[in-house]
Parts: structure tokens; sequence; C-alpha cells
């Protein structure tokens, strides 16, 4: 028996995409809804088929790769059909466990080839643009190119949060316009129409990442802003690096984000080269260019758009900053001098733990502070940064400490089980289960 995936004909009002999505029974536990959506700030009504596609079929295309199914479309750019094989090969060389069938890369009725109204577009790049460590660093690599900023929306801040979202959209355009770039927000349901869960536990458990950062985070980005691409002539779509290079931790996987092409547009990972240490050290050294004092964004805790200041991320951001001398607080944060302190009795206390990921990042924080010298330091308070050069960082590292802690809710348990029941079972007793869950107290 044949499963698939289909993507409907897109349809646009104004500056708004939405196409329909159709899934053979056994794919439907991966997917939350049956319409992929992409809000633009401008119309792309003259955005051809094939391009206002890319957006849902680089979401939807690796679900159906991993399930052995097929992904089929109408229309589809010509480009983009072919770096299709591409990118499933890179897959499965990155994820063998997870890409393991034998799949066609993409059916389609007609691929065809446009051209773009640009004869010169007055950006020669664009790029993902959030005001954190990697895109910064990203930005001031490629500032001589002048790049388009895109800024989305349903990435790390949910949809549901429009007052922090009007704060970052607004923070950006405020950078843009010192910066004199052109800036584009997309607003867009591609995280949510994914059942990350669901997927997380078929596909993802043994290699002990989750489906956003090992599979969707890479590609779905920057595939969102293919219709704009399109408009603008645009030649690249960068990407800051989320990690390094190293093959068992590529968080923006350059080895497959190259892959991905539509039009005249490629995809492309920057700075993999960089511990994201040096990419702090290179923003305080060159921040001098930017004509104004910037917001580094790195919080996904606070729904607000601003940085809590309290979270591991924020942590590392602070800590990395001050140990270059730099205070915290012109760049977005809130710290005094006890901030210091609270890093070091939250990791005490387990109120902070660390991933494997984030453990390497804290490594290369430490071994930068082991070199630097105390009075160097901002806030320099010589105990803590004692006891931070020779933690074992090691300690703090706590493997699936998320799951654990929803595994205590009596909801939670029943959906484990549920896990592994056959389809279509498990998704009738999964909405039971959400349902019985909505309606118990906080």
């Amino acid at each position: 028996m044949t499963y698939s995936i289909s993507i409907g004909e897109p349809e646009v009002v104004g500056s708004r995409v939405e196409v329909d999505v159709t899934a053979s029974r056994r794919l439907r536990r991966f997917l939350s809804g049956d319409t992929f959506w992409v809000e633009y700030d401008e119309s792309v009504e003259q955005c051809p088929d094939g391009i206002l596609v890319v957006p849902a079929v680089v979401t939807l295309a690796p679900v159906a790769w991993a399930a052995g199914a097929t992904i089929t479309v109408d229309e589809i750019d010509s480009t983009f059909a072919e770096s299709l094989p591409e990118l499933l090969s890179a897959y499965q060389d990155q994820y063998p466990s997870i890409f393991t069938g034998e799949v066609e890369s993409v059916q389609y009725s007609e691929k065809k080839h446009y051209d773009t109204n640009v004869e010169q577009s007055t950006h020669s790049s664009s790029m993902l643009f959030s005001g954190g460590v990697d895109s910064l660093t990203s930005y001031l690599k490629h500032r001589e190119e002048h790049p388009a900023l895109f800024t989305i929306h349903g990435s790390d801040l949910s949809l549901e949060y429009d007052q922090g979202w009007q704060r970052i959209q607004s923070s950006v355009k405020s950078f843009g316009d010192s910066e004199g770039v052109r800036v584009h927000t997309v607003k867009s349901n591609f995280r949510e129409i994914l059942s990350y869960r669901f997927l997380d536990h078929h596909f993802t458990s043994d290699i002990n990442r989750n489906w956003w950062g090992a599979v969707h985070y890479g590609t779905g980005l920057p595939a969102l802003c293919a219709p704009i691409t399109q408009e603008y002539g645009y030649g690249f779509v960068y990407q800051g690096s989320g990690y390094t290079s190293d093959p068992d931790y590529p968080e923006a996987q350059p080895s497959f984000v190259h892959c991905l092409q539509w039009g005249k547009t490629e995809a492309q990972i920057t700075e993999i080269d960089m511990t994201r240490q040096e990419k702090i050290v290179y923003i305080a050294d060159n921040l001098n260019k930017l004509d104004e004092s910037i917001t580094i964004r790195s919080c996904y805790t606070d729904n607000t758009g601003q940085n809590c200041s309290g979270c591991e991320k924020c942590y590392r951001t602070i800590l990395g900053l001050s140990i270059e001398g730099i205070n915290p607080n012109h760049y977005g944060y809130n710290i005094n001098q006890d901030t210091l302190e609270l890093i070091r009795r939250d990791f005490e206390t387990g109120e902070v733990s660390l991933g494997e990921v984030e453990y390497y990042i804290w490594q290369n924080i430490q071994n930068r502070a082991k070199n630097q010298d105390d009075n160097s330091m901002h806030m320099g308070v010589n105990s803590f940064y004692d006891w931070f050069q020779s933690a074992e960082l090691s300690d703090f590292v706590t493997e699936g400490e998320e799951e654990k802690q929803l595994a205590q809710l009596s909801t939670e348990k029943i959906q484990d089980v549920i896990l592994y029941m056959p389809h279509p079972v498990d998704m009738h007793l999964w909405s039971i289960a959400k349902s019985v869950k909505q309606k118990l107290p906080l």
C-alpha cells in the first residue's frame, strides 16, 4: 500500500497563502492540522504556485520521507524540484536511523521554470534575523552586502503572543532602518501543523535530539522566505549556524541546509566554524560599526519578546558578554551585582540543567573564562569566577529533564502509553487525553 502526504494548490488572498494538506490515515498522527499557511507583510498574489508551495513542501516532505511515504504536489519550481533529491540524500546521510526507506523525493504533475521580474535587486542577499548572537554575527559578517532581513513569527515565539511579536518586530525594524536595509516579516503555522511529540517518539528518540532541532529548524525557516526572495531576486538566504560544524551536534545542519534551492535563491548556513563564545567576541569587536545600541535577543522563555535574564540561554549570553568585559545591561538584559551568584545557585540547586549541546557551549564559555583576567570581566565577582573556572559542568548535564517533568502529570503518562498504540486508535485516544487535560485545574 502506498502512503502519501499531498499538498494542494495554493490559495492566495493578498499576503496570505494557504494550502490544504491531505495525509494517509497512517500519517495523520504526525500532523495536527490540515491547512498550512503563511502570511507575509506584502502581497504575494503575483508569485507563481511552484514557489508558493516551497514552505509547505520543505516542512512536510521530511515527515513523508521518514515514514517511507511519498510527498505529492501539483506545480513545482524546477530548481526546487531538482534540489529535493539532494536534500533527501543529505538527510539520509545525516540521520540514517530516521530516513531509512527507499522513497521518491517528490511527485509532481508539472515542473516549471520561472523568471524573476527583478532586473537588479537592491540587495544581493537576505538573511534570517532574530537579533540573537547567531544572526547578529551573521549580519556583521555580511554587512557589506546590505542583506535584507527576515523575521519569523511562529518559530521561537508562539503565534498566540502578539504583544511579544510586536516588540520583536519593532526592534528588528528599528535595527533595519538604522542600517538602511529592508526588513520582511513572516508569520506561519509551520511548527503548529506538526505533531512533534509523535515525530519525536517515532523517529528521533534514538538520536537524543528532537524533530525541530534535528530536522525541521535548518530548512523550514529559510523555506518560508521563498515567495519574497522570488519577488526581490535575492540570491541567498543566510542562516547563522546555531552551533558549529561538529557532525554530532550541527544545530543548524550545514550538512543539508545548503542543498535547499528554489528559483535563483540558495539557502546557506554561515559561521559554522565559530563557537558561540567566539561569536560574542566578534560582536564585541565590531559593535562600533553599528549606528545605535542594540538588543541581543537570546530568550525563548519570555513571551513578551524581551530577554527574561533568568533562563539558561540568557545566563549563557549574560556570562558570555560579562567575561568579555561587556555590560549586558546595555544590550537588553536586566542584571545586577547578585546575578552571577544567582547563576551559580541555579546550577547547584538544579534550577538550570544542560543538554548535551548546551554542555559544549558552556564548555566554550568556561575555556574562555580561564584565559581571562578576572579584573577585565564585567562585574568581576572573584568568588563566582573562581567557582565557574573550576566547575565540573558535566555534573549539570541532565538528559530528558523536560520529559521527566511532563511525565509527572497523569495525563502525560497516558499519552506516553498512547504513543505505542496502532493508528487510528492512537489518535482517537490522544484527542480524549488532550480533552481531559484541558479540563484539569492548573
